[in-house]
């Protein structure tokens, strides 16, 4: 969860003052009822952050808490309870994606474009962070890229009550992911579905986008469907009944980072070394005893 500071003051902050813009998500229609049945019942139980405007006016900016604040403007209320930071636009991004991350509403899609988000905007804050760009040559360059990338999912995990592992496994699913596809995906079961998201991640990238239109249209609920349905596969796909074993293991090999997999292709080679048969013994050529 997001830090706040020791002395954050509290007010009751009147809401007509409050903006509510470059939202990552918009509030949602349902949630917000169910949330003012709630509310409404046994009032709010977290106040919402705000922060003051960037222009030197009287007005605040909503950081976190939308359905909250969109639940108080349905009840009629004037004013809500809020929490005030000093912060800039970034550090308040990183506030309101630390407060979604660590509630249960959003999808493993969401989840995976909020953490990429965030390990933008947190190299921004910190560039001597800052992971990416041309591969490393040298090893040393390679360790240290790697030091840094731990220390910003050591952060995001710290932050937001994530394993390290799960956060840089959907930092690295996000970037996999074209636009096209991500939109395509809005409102799908595929959205929430992180087996099918990185299995549409493994696709080139035409294909990825037209395999997410099918899902999106509703053509197709499975990256499997969709691919037959494009033809990029032979209906039935393309896995032979001896080796369905082996299609089950597709998805759990995606899920594998680089240290893993060496480790799978080391125990496939060990195991692939020990069904073959032994040599057989060479005999001595036959003569005369001296």
């Amino acid at each position: 969860m997001s830090e706040q500071e020791p002395a954050s003051p509290m007010l009751m902050a009147q809401i007509d003052a409050i903006d509510v813009v470059n939202r990552m998500r918009p509030s949602d229609p349902a949630r917000v009822e169910a949330l003012a049945a709630s509310i409404n019942e046994i009032g709010l139980q977290q106040p919402i952050i705000v922060r003051m405007a960037p222009d030197d006016s009287n007005r605040m900016v909503l950081v976190a808490g939308g359905h909250r604040l969109a639940v108080a403007k349905l009840l009629g209320w004037a004013e809500i309870p809020a929490i005030l930071l000093d912060i800039d636009e970034a550090e308040a991004r990183l506030v309101e994606i630390d407060e979604n991350l660590i509630r249960n509403e959003l999808t493993e899609l969401d989840r995976a474009l909020a953490l990429a988000e965030r390990k933008r905007i947190y190299e921004a804050l910190h560039p001597e962070t800052k992971h990416g760009g041309r591969r490393p040559k040298r090893v040393s360059d390679q360790v240290a890229n790697l030091a840094t990338w731990m220390r910003y999912s050591k952060d995001a995990a710290r932050k937001t009550g994530m394993s390290e592992r799960a956060v840089q496994r959907a930092t690295e699913l996000a970037g996999a992911l074209t636009p096209q596809t991500i939109a395509a995906l809005r409102g799908t079961k595929v959205a929430d579905n992180q087996a099918q998201l990185q299995a549409l991640a493994a696709l080139p990238e035409e294909q990825q986008v037209s395999v997410a239109g099918l899902i999106g249209t509703g053509a197709a609920n499975t990256v499997t469907k969709a691919r037959e349905i494009a033809g990029f596969v032979p209906a039935g796909g393309t896995v032979r009944p001896e080796d369905a074993q082996l299609k089950r293991l597709e998805a759990a090999l995606l899920r594998l980072d680089e240290r893993q997999l060496r480790d799978l292709r080391a125990m496939v080679d060990a195991r692939l070394a020990a069904l073959e048969p032994a040599p057989k013994p060479r005999k001595g050529k036959s003569g005369s005893a001296a």
